[in-house]
């Protein structure tokens, strides 16, 4: 009897072990998966800077945390995973410079993640829609706009993504593109790729602007010629007598738009999403909309005469750079300070 009950005890005994064991391999095998994941699976490529929740989002729905597509002529667009969350949009009552058409701040619930362009779409890149396709934009038939000649602002012909009145690279904002120049941009993306790209929503670019800040500014309460390309004294418009005298005597370096990615981007790895040039979403304006929009993937009004712009621009001052505020225009109508970026849903 003694003889059997120590034979049950060590059989309990190497069961237990074998347990606990089983347990630790699992363990072990879930933080070496976890590891491997971050070191090889999700780590991002040298130009991209992205969060955890970003990570999180690209393992858990099986997708990579960038893309990068090769648009011909040694230029690339690159991309990185936005992941779905909620926020506030619009302006809060303490927030200053607050306009009628950013209230109510609302919840709003972005509910599937998509893919952003990290910079504004580039001349280069416009470049090569428009030699691959021979498109020509409203401003190159005959459209007036607005533009930089001789020292001033002037609203003529003449002016276009090749001639906006200063000096633009490859690597520039393409500025001077109406509303439907940037859908055809991105018709021609969604066939060279096999991507359906598009513009954003209007709340999908706040979500993406804000990357999780409830503050003005995606980084912080202040603005300076650290963080983006604004009113400074570099501007040479005469017109903007309100700027106050820190903005005056700021400087972000350019007097126009800067090269794309010359200031810090924002917990997405988004550039200049505030300031250097204004940029197209999808949303009819609806000046009232905020009262009445869903939680849920709000896409504007179905209808309107404007189309919303976003961002501000580095011929702006006071009041049309913070993450919610809100500009409209003629979606035929494009000028020296507008451009866009894209996005797409996998």
């Amino acid at each position: 009897m003694a003889e059997s009950a120590k034979k049950r005890r060590s059989v309990r005994i190497h069961v237990g072990v074998g347990w606990v064991t089983c347990f630790l391999l699992v363990i072990i095998t879930l933080i070496w998966g976890r590891v491997y994941y971050e070191a090889f699976v999700a780590k991002p490529p040298p130009w991209a800077k992205v969060c955890f929740a970003q990570k999180l989002c690209a393992q858990r729905r099986g997708l990579p945390v960038t893309r990068e597509f090769d648009l011909g002529a040694g230029v690339s667009l690159r991309m990185v995973l936005v992941p779905p969350g909620e926020f506030m949009m619009g302006s809060p009552k303490s927030e200053k410079d607050r306009a009628k058409d950013e209230r109510p701040c609302h919840p709003v619930r972005i509910t599937r993640p998509f893919y952003i362009g990290i910079h504004e779409v580039t001349v280069g890149q416009f470049r090569g829609f428009v030699d691959g396709t021979g498109y020509r934009t409203g401003a190159e038939t005959g459209e007036k706009i607005l533009g930089w000649r001789e020292g001033r602002l002037v609203y003529d012909t003449g002016f276009d993504w090749r001639k906006p009145g200063y000096v633009q690279g490859d690597r520039h904002p393409v500025v001077c593109v109406n509303w439907g120049d940037a859908m055809a941009f991105c018709s021609w993306l969604s066939v060279k790729t096999g991507h359906p790209f598009r513009l954003p929503t209007e709340a999908e670019w706040e979500y993406a602007c804000r990357a999780g800040a409830d503050t003005p500014y995606p980084w912080g309460d202040t603005i300076d010629g650290r963080w983006c390309n604004f009113a400074d004294k570099h501007m040479p418009f005469g017109y903007f007598s309100n700027r106050p005298a820190e903005h005056r005597k700021a400087d972000d370096g350019y007097a126009f738009a800067a090269p794309v990615g010359t200031y810090p981007a924002n917990m997405f790895g988004l550039y200049d999403m505030i300031g250097n040039v204004n940029e197209w979403c999808s949303d009819w304006l609806g000046e009232d909309y905020y009262s009445w929009s869903p939680v849920n993937d709000p896409l504007g009004p179905s209808s309107g005469s404007a189309r919303v712009l976003r961002g501000g621009s580095f011929a702006y001052s006071l009041g049309h750079w913070y993450c919610a505020d809100r500009m409209a225009n003629d979606p035929s109508h494009g000028d020296f300070v507008v451009g866009f970026r894209v996005v797409f849903s996998p």
